[in-house]
């Protein structure tokens, strides 16, 4: 069984229980040591889960199948993580994971972490790799921040790049217009 060990860079250990956890999540084989209280304070799904009359209500262990436990130790982490630690734990390896199980359980607190560091990541090189993760994830401000970028690339340079053709219809005309505005503004200045 794999262990999490608890560190500042890790944040909460959830190998065993402590601080009055009452609930063991199992993924993968591994115990996952929690609070009904802040998971359901964090996910309306989690609270669903805990409090009607759902199999899981009174469950002391709940397997969640179809997960992986490197991913879901990293979403309790976040969720877990304190005011002064918020975001650390989320980076360029996890954020598309953790944006999935932040819909899946409805977790906006991690939903808005990740769209903080897409938005502080954004640069040329990456926008539209970010974008299209933005756009699955309807991630407005991710997407504006990401249609600013892309529009200082020229046309011919978007029309030939794969990425660019992949994106929505939407997303390539709020380019298009981003890309008119940055024109008009360049020459008439």
């Amino acid at each position: 069984m794999a262990q999490l060990k608890s560190n500042n860079d890790e944040g909460y250990d959830f190998s065993s229980p402590r601080h009055f956890s009452d609930l063991v999540l199992v993924v993968e084989n591994t115990k996952f040591n929690v609070h009904k209280c802040i998971l359901s304070m964090s996910s309306p799904v989690f609270e669903k889960m805990l409090t009607l009359d759902f199999l899981e209500k009174d469950a002391k262990q709940i397997h969640l199948p179809g997960k992986q436990s490197d991913e879901f130790g990293a979403f309790l982490r976040v969720i877990y993580a304190d005011v002064i630690s918020q975001g650390k734990q989320i980076n360029k390896e996890n954020y598309e994971f953790l944006l999935r199980l932040a819909e899946e359980y409805q977790v906006s607190k991690v939903k808005y972490l990740c769209c903080k560091f897409l938005i502080s990541s954004v640069e040329e090189s990456n926008c539209l790799g970010i974008y299209k993760v933005a756009e699955l994830h309807n991630l407005e401000d991710v997407m504006e921040k990401c249609a600013e970028v892309t529009s200082l690339k020229p046309s011919r340079i978007l029309e030939s790049s794969e990425e660019f053709c992949g994106l929505l219809p939407e997303s390539k005309m709020r380019v298009y217009a981003k890309r008119v505005k940055y024109l008009e503004q360049n020459a008439y200045a």
